[in-house]
Protein backbone atom coordinates (compact mmCIF):
# COMPACT_ATOMS: atom_id res chain seq x y z
CA UNK A 1 0.00 0.00 0.00
CA UNK A 2 2.71 2.16 0.66
CA UNK A 3 4.62 1.62 -2.69
CA UNK A 4 0.92 2.39 -4.68
CA UNK A 5 0.21 5.68 -3.08
CA UNK A 6 3.47 6.85 -3.23
CA UNK A 7 3.00 6.74 -6.88
CA UNK A 8 -0.80 8.43 -6.42
CA UNK A 9 1.04 11.56 -3.90
CA UNK A 10 3.44 13.88 -4.54
CA UNK A 11 5.74 14.72 -1.45
CA UNK A 12 3.66 17.84 -0.10
CA UNK A 13 0.21 15.31 0.58
CA UNK A 14 2.06 12.11 1.27
CA UNK A 15 1.94 13.07 5.35
CA UNK A 16 -1.85 13.57 5.17
CA UNK A 17 -1.93 10.12 3.17
CA UNK A 18 -0.19 8.73 6.13
CA UNK A 19 -2.03 9.86 8.68
CA UNK A 20 -5.50 8.79 7.20
CA UNK A 21 -3.17 5.28 6.41
CA UNK A 22 -2.55 5.53 10.52
CA UNK A 23 -6.66 6.20 11.18
CA UNK A 24 -7.54 2.93 9.18
CA UNK A 25 -5.10 1.03 11.09
CA UNK A 26 -6.45 2.40 14.57
CA UNK A 27 -9.80 1.95 12.75
CA UNK A 28 -10.12 -1.85 12.91
CA UNK A 29 -8.47 -1.66 16.27
CA UNK A 30 -11.49 -0.25 17.06
CA UNK A 31 -13.63 -2.57 14.88
CA UNK A 32 -12.37 -5.41 16.45
CA UNK A 33 -12.41 -4.14 19.96
CA UNK A 34 -16.49 -3.88 19.90
CA UNK A 35 -17.08 -6.72 17.39
CA UNK A 36 -14.95 -9.32 19.30
CA UNK A 37 -17.32 -9.22 22.53
CA UNK A 38 -20.24 -9.10 19.94
CA UNK A 39 -19.24 -12.64 18.13
CA UNK A 40 -18.80 -14.16 21.97
CA UNK A 41 -21.78 -12.97 23.24
CA UNK A 42 -24.33 -13.64 20.11
CA UNK A 43 -26.43 -11.08 18.44
CA UNK A 44 -29.30 -10.14 16.68
CA UNK A 45 -29.87 -8.48 12.86
CA UNK A 46 -32.74 -6.46 12.01
CA UNK A 47 -34.40 -8.06 14.92
CA UNK A 48 -35.24 -11.00 12.98
CA UNK A 49 -32.74 -12.73 12.86
CA UNK A 50 -30.84 -14.16 16.33
CA UNK A 51 -27.48 -15.42 16.17
CA UNK A 52 -26.07 -17.15 19.37
CA UNK A 53 -22.53 -17.16 20.68
CA UNK A 54 -19.72 -18.05 18.60
CA UNK A 55 -17.15 -20.35 19.36
CA UNK A 56 -13.83 -17.95 19.47
CA UNK A 57 -12.64 -19.47 16.34
CA UNK A 58 -14.74 -17.09 15.06
CA UNK A 59 -12.78 -13.92 15.96
CA UNK A 60 -9.93 -15.76 13.51
CA UNK A 61 -12.51 -16.29 10.56
CA UNK A 62 -14.75 -13.17 10.84
CA UNK A 63 -11.35 -10.73 9.97
CA UNK A 64 -10.06 -13.17 7.76
CA UNK A 65 -13.45 -12.83 5.65
CA UNK A 66 -13.19 -9.23 5.70
CA UNK A 67 -9.23 -9.36 4.39
CA UNK A 68 -10.68 -11.43 1.10
CA UNK A 69 -13.26 -9.25 0.64
CA UNK A 70 -10.98 -5.81 0.84
CA UNK A 71 -8.31 -8.23 -1.21
CA UNK A 72 -11.06 -8.84 -4.02
CA UNK A 73 -11.67 -5.52 -4.20
CA UNK A 74 -8.08 -4.52 -4.49
CA UNK A 75 -7.64 -6.68 -7.22
CA UNK A 76 -10.56 -5.23 -9.32
CA UNK A 77 -10.55 -1.84 -8.67
CA UNK A 78 -6.99 -0.02 -7.30
CA UNK A 79 -4.76 0.94 -10.04
CA UNK A 80 -0.98 1.01 -9.38
CA UNK A 81 -0.39 4.42 -10.37
CA UNK A 82 -2.14 7.49 -12.30
CA UNK A 83 -1.27 6.71 -15.85
CA UNK A 84 -2.76 3.44 -15.51
CA UNK A 85 -5.98 4.76 -14.29
CA UNK A 86 -5.75 7.02 -17.22
CA UNK A 87 -4.66 10.26 -15.91
CA UNK A 88 -1.19 11.22 -16.77
CA UNK A 89 1.16 13.94 -15.40
CA UNK A 90 -1.10 15.00 -12.24
CA UNK A 91 2.03 13.54 -10.14
CA UNK A 92 4.71 16.19 -10.27
CA UNK A 93 8.16 14.82 -11.42
CA UNK A 94 10.42 13.39 -8.44
CA UNK A 95 14.05 13.04 -9.75
CA UNK A 96 13.77 9.82 -8.44
CA UNK A 97 11.28 8.31 -10.34
CA UNK A 98 12.57 9.60 -13.91
CA UNK A 99 11.88 5.76 -15.02
CA UNK A 100 9.58 3.26 -14.21
CA UNK A 101 11.92 0.61 -15.18
CA UNK A 102 12.20 -2.41 -13.02
CA UNK A 103 14.53 -1.57 -10.18
CA UNK A 104 17.38 -4.02 -9.61
CA UNK A 105 18.35 -6.05 -6.85
CA UNK A 106 22.02 -4.09 -6.52
CA UNK A 107 20.32 -0.60 -6.86
CA UNK A 108 17.99 -1.27 -4.12
CA UNK A 109 20.85 -2.15 -1.88
CA UNK A 110 22.68 0.83 -3.11
CA UNK A 111 20.11 3.63 -3.17
CA UNK A 112 18.17 2.30 0.19
CA UNK A 113 19.84 0.12 2.18
CA UNK A 114 23.42 1.98 1.55
CA UNK A 115 21.34 5.01 2.71
CA UNK A 116 22.24 5.83 6.61
CA UNK A 117 19.42 8.17 6.73
CA UNK A 118 17.43 4.84 6.06
CA UNK A 119 19.07 3.58 8.83
CA UNK A 120 18.72 6.67 11.69
CA UNK A 121 14.94 6.62 10.86
CA UNK A 122 14.95 2.54 11.43
CA UNK A 123 16.40 3.29 15.16
CA UNK A 124 13.80 5.80 15.52
CA UNK A 125 11.21 3.46 14.65
CA UNK A 126 12.06 1.06 16.82
CA UNK A 127 11.98 3.30 19.56
CA UNK A 128 8.06 3.75 18.60
CA UNK A 129 7.50 0.08 18.67
CA UNK A 130 8.75 -0.29 22.16
CA UNK A 131 6.61 2.72 23.40
CA UNK A 132 4.04 1.80 21.20
CA UNK A 133 3.64 -2.12 22.31
CA UNK A 134 4.47 -1.17 25.94
CA UNK A 135 1.40 1.06 26.18
CA UNK A 136 -0.54 -1.66 23.71
CA UNK A 137 0.57 -4.71 24.88
CA UNK A 138 0.48 -4.05 28.81
CA UNK A 139 -1.72 -1.36 29.89
CA UNK A 140 -4.30 -4.29 30.81
CA UNK A 141 -2.00 -5.45 33.08
CA UNK A 142 -0.53 -2.37 34.97
CA UNK A 143 -4.19 -1.19 35.44
CA UNK A 144 -5.58 -4.22 37.07
CA UNK A 145 -2.78 -4.94 39.30
CA UNK A 146 -1.39 -1.30 40.07
CA UNK A 147 -4.70 0.35 40.35
CA UNK A 148 -7.44 -2.85 40.79
CA UNK A 149 -8.96 -1.83 37.56
CA UNK A 150 -10.51 -5.15 36.14
CA UNK A 151 -11.11 -5.39 32.23
CA UNK A 152 -14.97 -4.92 33.03
CA UNK A 153 -14.58 -1.58 34.92
CA UNK A 154 -15.88 1.89 32.90
CA UNK A 155 -12.23 2.94 32.74
CA UNK A 156 -11.04 -0.06 31.47
CA UNK A 157 -13.90 0.47 28.20
CA UNK A 158 -12.90 4.23 28.22
CA UNK A 159 -9.42 3.52 27.82
CA UNK A 160 -9.33 0.88 25.03
CA UNK A 161 -11.52 3.18 23.23
CA UNK A 162 -9.48 6.43 23.65
CA UNK A 163 -6.15 5.07 22.64
CA UNK A 164 -6.49 3.81 19.22
CA UNK A 165 -9.18 6.87 18.89
CA UNK A 166 -6.29 9.69 19.99
CA UNK A 167 -3.88 7.73 18.07
CA UNK A 168 -5.79 7.98 14.88
CA UNK A 169 -6.06 11.66 15.66
CA UNK A 170 -2.20 12.00 16.11
CA UNK A 171 -1.88 10.42 13.06
CA UNK A 172 -3.94 12.60 10.52
CA UNK A 173 -2.64 16.06 12.82
CA UNK A 174 1.20 15.16 12.34
CA UNK A 175 0.68 14.15 9.12
CA UNK A 176 -0.82 17.49 8.33
CA UNK A 177 1.64 19.27 9.81
CA UNK A 178 4.48 17.81 8.08
CA UNK A 179 3.29 18.59 5.01
CA UNK A 180 2.24 22.34 5.40
CA UNK A 181 3.73 23.58 8.28
CA UNK A 182 7.12 22.11 7.85
CA UNK A 183 6.79 21.77 4.25
CA UNK A 184 7.59 18.39 3.52
CA UNK A 185 9.96 17.56 6.10
CA UNK A 186 9.18 14.45 8.32
CA UNK A 187 11.82 14.48 11.20
CA UNK A 188 11.24 18.18 12.62
CA UNK A 189 7.78 17.07 13.66
CA UNK A 190 9.18 13.45 14.91
CA UNK A 191 11.73 14.98 16.61
CA UNK A 192 8.86 17.52 18.59
CA UNK A 193 6.46 14.38 19.52
CA UNK A 194 9.64 12.44 20.61
CA UNK A 195 10.56 14.77 22.98
CA UNK A 196 7.35 15.72 23.85
CA UNK A 197 6.35 11.90 24.39
CA UNK A 198 9.33 11.76 27.06
CA UNK A 199 8.13 14.28 29.07
CA UNK A 200 4.93 13.08 28.84
CA UNK A 201 6.08 9.37 30.25
CA UNK A 202 8.56 10.67 32.72
CA UNK A 203 5.30 12.77 34.53
CA UNK A 204 3.03 9.82 34.19
CA UNK A 205 5.44 8.01 36.39
CA UNK A 206 5.14 10.31 38.96
CA UNK A 207 1.15 10.65 38.19
CA UNK A 208 -0.25 10.88 42.03
CA UNK A 209 -3.75 8.97 40.87
CA UNK A 210 -4.92 6.83 38.66
CA UNK A 211 -6.58 9.39 36.53
CA UNK A 212 -3.12 10.61 36.02
CA UNK A 213 -1.58 7.39 34.49
CA UNK A 214 -5.17 7.13 32.47
CA UNK A 215 -4.67 10.60 30.98
CA UNK A 216 -0.61 10.04 30.52
CA UNK A 217 -1.55 6.45 29.13
CA UNK A 218 -3.54 8.39 26.20
CA UNK A 219 -1.03 11.17 25.45
CA UNK A 220 1.61 8.45 25.02
CA UNK A 221 -0.34 6.62 22.18
CA UNK A 222 -0.98 10.05 20.86
CA UNK A 223 2.79 11.29 20.50
CA UNK A 224 3.83 7.25 19.67
CA UNK A 225 1.27 6.58 17.09
CA UNK A 226 1.96 10.22 15.55
CA UNK A 227 5.67 8.94 14.89
CA UNK A 228 3.99 5.88 13.90
CA UNK A 229 2.57 7.33 10.44
CA UNK A 230 4.83 10.11 9.47
CA UNK A 231 7.98 8.01 9.94
CA UNK A 232 6.95 4.43 8.57
CA UNK A 233 4.80 5.75 5.80
CA UNK A 234 5.78 8.91 4.93
CA UNK A 235 9.50 8.98 5.28
CA UNK A 236 9.60 5.50 3.53
CA UNK A 237 7.53 7.55 0.39
CA UNK A 238 10.40 10.29 0.31
CA UNK A 239 12.95 8.43 0.82
CA UNK A 240 12.51 5.52 -1.79
CA UNK A 241 10.30 7.73 -4.18
CA UNK A 242 7.77 5.87 -6.54
CA UNK A 243 10.51 3.23 -7.53
CA UNK A 244 11.75 1.93 -4.63
CA UNK A 245 9.04 3.23 -1.77
CA UNK A 246 8.29 -0.52 -0.94
CA UNK A 247 11.92 -1.97 0.32
CA UNK A 248 12.49 1.51 2.19
CA UNK A 249 9.63 0.87 4.27
CA UNK A 250 10.24 -2.82 4.73
CA UNK A 251 13.24 -1.44 5.77
CA UNK A 252 12.32 0.63 8.35
CA UNK A 253 8.88 -0.95 9.48
CA UNK A 254 10.85 -4.17 10.49
CA UNK A 255 12.45 -1.97 13.06
CA UNK A 256 8.94 -1.30 14.57
CA UNK A 257 8.88 -5.02 15.86
CA UNK A 258 12.31 -5.31 17.09
CA UNK A 259 11.24 -2.35 19.17
CA UNK A 260 7.99 -4.32 19.76
CA UNK A 261 10.12 -7.32 20.91
CA UNK A 262 11.77 -5.36 23.57
CA UNK A 263 8.67 -4.07 25.02
CA UNK A 264 6.95 -8.03 24.77
CA UNK A 265 10.25 -9.80 26.43
CA UNK A 266 11.99 -7.55 28.39
CA UNK A 267 9.40 -4.92 29.79
CA UNK A 268 7.70 -7.76 30.69
CA UNK A 269 10.48 -9.44 33.01
CA UNK A 270 11.09 -6.17 33.92
CA UNK A 271 6.98 -5.70 35.60
CA UNK A 272 7.58 -9.17 36.67
CA UNK A 273 9.70 -7.41 39.29
CA UNK A 274 8.42 -4.37 39.74
CA UNK A 275 5.12 -2.46 37.82
CA UNK A 276 7.46 0.22 39.14
CA UNK A 277 9.17 -0.08 36.09
CA UNK A 278 6.32 0.54 33.28
CA UNK A 279 7.13 4.40 32.41
CA UNK A 280 11.11 4.19 32.69
CA UNK A 281 11.11 1.60 30.43
CA UNK A 282 9.60 4.05 28.07
CA UNK A 283 11.34 6.89 28.56
CA UNK A 284 15.06 6.18 27.16
CA UNK A 285 13.21 5.06 24.36
CA UNK A 286 11.36 8.53 23.58
CA UNK A 287 14.46 10.32 23.96
CA UNK A 288 16.58 8.46 21.88
CA UNK A 289 14.47 8.71 19.07
CA UNK A 290 14.10 12.06 19.71
CA UNK A 291 17.93 12.62 19.46
CA UNK A 292 17.89 10.52 16.75
CA UNK A 293 15.53 13.09 14.67
CA UNK A 294 17.09 15.79 15.84
CA UNK A 295 20.58 15.14 13.98
CA UNK A 296 18.70 14.32 10.88
CA UNK A 297 17.27 18.24 11.61
CA UNK A 298 20.68 19.31 12.16
CA UNK A 299 21.89 17.39 8.49
CA UNK A 300 18.80 18.33 7.09
CA UNK A 301 18.23 14.98 5.70
CA UNK A 302 14.79 14.78 6.16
Amino acid sequence: MVKINTAWFPRRERGAFAGVFGFMINLGRIVIYRLGPILLAGFTIFGLINVPPLHWRWLFWVPAGICATVAILMALVVKQTPEEAKYPGIIPVDVRDLTTERVSFKELIIKIAGNPTVWVIALAYACTGAVRQAVDQWFPRYLEERYGIGRTAPEFEMIGFLIPFVASAGSLLAGIVSDTVCKGRRAPVAMVLYFLETLIIVATAHAPSVKGALVGLILISFTANSTHSILGTAAAMDIGGKRMAGFAAGIIDSFQYFGGMLAGVLLGALLDKSLGNYFWFMAPFGLFGGLLMAGLCALKKL
